[in-house]
């Protein structure tokens, strides 16, 4: 009868398995990068953004609804960063009747509501040829002079201002 034995080699039973290594180096690795990445980001965080501007047309349809188009801009923005203002002209300049941010789920491509963003090439992103509807009885814009202005948080400016029109005149600045 033959016994079999291990010549020349000892289990080691506490040695780390190499799948265990493997993952603990790469473990270390993601977080020292992810370290390394949010301490360079923080450094780049104060630096202030370029202003971005555009131009804005308007005109008002019959059916009792005024239309906002962006006919010029810089860059395109992301919806998150881009708000809108509906004041009247003659209130004091803190005041804002109707704001809101393009990406809100109740302002972005929605209907029966007092303002709305439609993103004409669906890229997610502001950009020359998207539009703004008003409707008029929601949003008390059919009495008085109203100015639509949209604001970009990502720069901290005011990108473009129209005054709007009163029904059946067009308006372009």
């Amino acid at each position: 009868m033959q016994s079999h034995q291990r010549i020349g080699k000892q289990d080691d039973v506490s040695a780390v398995s190499p799948v265990i290594a493997t993952v603990l180096l790469l473990a270390i690795t993601v977080s020292l990068s992810s370290m390394v990445f949010l301490v360079i980001a923080d450094q780049f965080t104060g630096i202030e953004k370029q202003p971005i501007t555009g131009r804005l047309s308007a005109r008002a349809v019959s059916d009792g609804f005024q239309v906002v188009r962006v006919v010029d801009l810089d860059t395109a923005i992301a919806p998150i960063m881009l708000e809108w203002q509906v004041i009247p002209i003659d209130a004091p300049l803190d005041s804002v009747a109707l704001a809101g941010r393009a990406n809100d789920p109740a302002v972005y491509g929605t209907v029966d509501v007092p303002v709305a963003y439609h993103d004409l090439d669906g890229a997610y992103s502001v950009n020359i040829g998207d539009y703004f509807v008003i409707d008029t009885s929601l949003s008390g814009t059919q009495n008085g002079t109203w100015r639509f202005t949209l604001f970009d948080h990502g720069s901290n400016s005011k990108v473009a201002s129209i005054t709007l029109p009163a029904p059946n005149t067009a308006a372009t600045s």
